[in-house]
């Protein structure tokens, strides 16, 4: 999440309370605002995204999915880094991924890198091509997942 700061790379805008014509960088979610620095007034910002902040948004979160991803996955991307740069570009483009929650939680919830690129590229709306191996995981997911439920109703009629 970008911090609201007086740094010259942030956006232009007005004080209605103050008079004062500012360059800050506003918050991101879930509206985009920030303080006025010289009065303390809440300054909006209008729903659309300058180059400059999607393309600082889109770093920020693809550092994040790769240090999150390398912990958990023990790896980098590899061959599905092409098919994960473009889902990952759709959706900060389209505004989500704006929290860390939300790329620990995408992260968490995948098997491996495939797994998540296709995952992302679902949420983005974007064609996808699983793997022999990915549709054996999903399968077995399935199986599985049938056989506790069934497992668990028997427990409970028996009760």
């Amino acid at each position: 999440m970008t911090i609201s700061s007086r740094t010259p790379d942030g956006e232009a805008n007005f004080c209605e309370v103050c008079g004062n014509e500012v360059v800050i960088s506003p918050s991101i979610f879930p509206v985009r605002d920030a303080a006025c620095p010289s009065c303390g007034s809440l300054l909006r910002f209008s729903a659309y995204y300058s180059d400059a902040s999607i393309e600082n948004s889109y770093l920020q979160v693809l550092r994040l999915f790769l240090k999150v991803g390398s912990n958990q996955y023990g790896c980098n991307p590899g061959v599905h880094i092409n098919g994960f740069l473009d889902a990952l570009n759709c959706l900060v483009e389209q505004g989500y991924l704006q929290e860390n929650g939300d790329v620990e939680l995408y992260v968490l919830s995948c098997w491996d890198w495939e797994d998540l690129t296709i995952k992302l590229r679902q949420e983005a709306g974007l064609p996808y091509k699983q793997s022999w191996r990915h549709k054996c995981r999903v399968l077995f997911n399935k199986l599985v997942s049938a056989r506790v439920r069934k497992q668990l109703n028997k427990v409970e009629i028996s009760k």
